[in-house]
């Protein structure tokens, strides 16, 4: 992938909308009241809400129900909502309108490295903060006090959720979902669509180690005649891998 695709940026300071962008906020919910608490309500032109579903909008925001009333007042867009499954038809009917995602709305109590790189469309909250070299793709959503480790890959329409942790070298495809306060270790990667739990652990690097320093050393490399109980009954079967799984860190704890 092109640098340019990434929409590389030295920030000398949080980015935010651009001010010649007429931005549509897409979604009327919790998540679109906090976009409006970081961006300011005079960054949108009004809040588009689909007509299959009722909604008081935003104060100080016009509802627009129809695309092309979006499209008579608005240049850009901004997805205001959670759901991964509904993240691509929104930006697919937005592009249909012929929107652009709007530049990265970053809160300023963010923390950005200068050689971060976030693309167009990206929306990072409050005490969140993003590491050296990490690039973040199209409408990601970071939220507050979430932490981006450095070199990371974000896909595209991934929502990373309040106070998520992930570690350095870590990459994420497109549409996924990771939970609140979940811990994802240095270096692994994840797939497109997944779903992290609130509170999952994922050390994939310690339990791959783990495995391997059990399949080697001298019981594995000695003769077969070797491997025998020490009474001289049967011969031991050969260690298992600990199994690799997410759980909670309440179940790690026994709480």
């Amino acid at each position: 992938m092109t640098s340019a695709a990434w929409n590389i940026r030295a920030l000398a300071s949080p980015p935010v909308a651009a001010v010649d962008e007429r931005i549509v906020l897409i979604g009327a919910g919790a998540l679109a009241r906090d976009v409006v608490e970081v961006a300011g309500v005079d960054a949108f032109c009004g809040v588009y809400v689909d007509p299959r579903f009722e909604s008081p909008g935003l104060p100080g925001l016009p509802v627009l129900r129809d695309w092309a009333a979006v499209r008579a007042v608005a240049t850009h867009y901004a997805l205001g909502f959670l759901d991964t499954a509904q993240r691509p038809a929104a930006h697919a009917a937005a592009a249909a309108a012929g929107l652009l995602p709007a530049s990265p709305i970053v809160s300023a109590r963010a923390v950005v490295s200068p050689l971060a790189s976030l693309a167009p469309g990206c929306l990072v909250g409050h005490h969140a903060v993003i590491g050296a070299c990490a690039r973040l793709q199209r409408d990601t959503l970071v939220m507050h006090n979430a932490v981006i480790g450095h070199d990371c890959e974000i896909g595209e329409n991934t929502v990373v959720l309040p106070g998520a942790w992930i570690g350095g070298y870590v990459r994420i495809g497109c549409g996924g979902f990771i939970g609140a306060n979940s811990v994802i270790s240095p270096r692994l990667r994840l797939g497109r669509n997944v779903m992290l739990a609130p509170g999952a652990a994922c050390p994939a690097r310690r339990a791959r180690r783990h495995a391997r320093d059990r399949q080697s050393g001298p019981f594995h490399d000695a003769p077969d005649s070797l491997k025998t109980h020490p009474d001289g009954r049967a011969p031991w079967p050969p260690a298992r891998p600990r199994p690799f799984c997410l759980k909670p860190w309440s179940d790690r704890l026994g709480i």
